[in-house]
């Protein structure tokens, strides 16, 4: 099923820290990145492109009625598709896959991540129904 990127905070990091780590870990493995390639990351993964879109509770398969899932959620937006296509995604650490998808209310993703989409829409002012 596709996720978003994401994972645990390691001890002393903090969740944007943990952010660009797992995007890395997870959809940048690649190993023969060029200069472009890793100037795009660093645009990309810039403190002052990301905003927070959600913090709290998420509704994950994992919780029970003793422990359950918080995230914290932020967005590192690019201004068109040629920023964004110059990343070459390559799945790794515990991801089988990566890709750029399109978007819709309709997509199947894992847990509540569709939520956490709609408020990345909502944030771009991105009309966003079923």
């Amino acid at each position: 099923m596709w996720a978003l990127p994401g994972g645990f905070v390691d001890l002393g990091e903090s969740a944007r820290m943990a952010m660009r780590r797992e995007f890395m870990e997870e959809a940048q493995n690649a190993p023969d990145v060029d200069q472009a390639h890793e100037d795009a990351v660093k645009a990309l993964l810039a403190p002052d492109r990301e905003k927070i879109v959600y913090a709290g509770y998420v509704d994950d398969p994992r919780n029970t009625d003793q422990a359950w899932m918080e995230t914290t959620a932020g967005n590192f937006h690019f201004d068109d598709d040629a920023q964004a296509q110059t990343l070459k995604l390559q799945a790794g650490d515990d991801a089988v896959d990566v890709a750029w998808k399109d978007v819709s209310p309709k997509l199947d993703l894992y847990a509540n991540h569709i939520d956490i989409i709609a408020a990345v829409a909502k944030l771009h002012g991105v009309p966003w129904t079923e």
